[in-house]
């Protein structure tokens, strides 16, 4: 599964983890109450598996969406460069799968507004990734 590639890599990533509280602040989908900001989540959002006349192959394309939190804005935007210098570009042959190709489709600034009973924004830079793969 690819994700967990993508886990392993801004875990070990000391630009990433270095801004963050903890590699616990790394989080699938959705994120556990106990965690505050800084934090970063991720999920894939659409698969496309390489077909051929006989059937599939093991080369597939996945969609990643990476949300990245913090109460300051530039702290925020600093995670989002740190996590796309880890990321665009990266390939890794190493383990299962097998990372062909990531690649930045798309950066966006998104604030969230202040929940109920709160005066704190917390700005959110979302982040869409082409990640190709080759399971072995």
């Amino acid at each position: 599964m690819p994700e967990r590639r993508l886990h392993a890599k801004l875990a070990a990533t000391s630009a990433v983890t270095a801004l963050l509280a903890s590699t616990k602040n790394i989080q699938p989908v959705k994120v556990p109450q106990s965690l505050t900001v800084p934090l970063i989540t991720y999920q894939r959002s659409g698969s496309d598996p390489v077909n051929h006349a006989t059937g599939t192959t093991t080369t597939a394309s996945c969609i990643i969406e990476i949300d990245i939190y913090d109460d300051d804005y530039g702290d925020c935007k600093a995670i989002a460069d740190a996590v796309r210098a880890a990321l665009s570009g990266w390939s890794d042959a190493t383990d299962d799968p097998q990372v062909s190709m990531c690649h930045l489709q798309d950066e966006m600034d998104l604030p969230l507004p202040p929940e109920a009973g709160q005066d704190l924004i917390v700005h959110h830079v979302n982040q869409t990734y082409l990640l190709w793969y080759n399971s072995t």
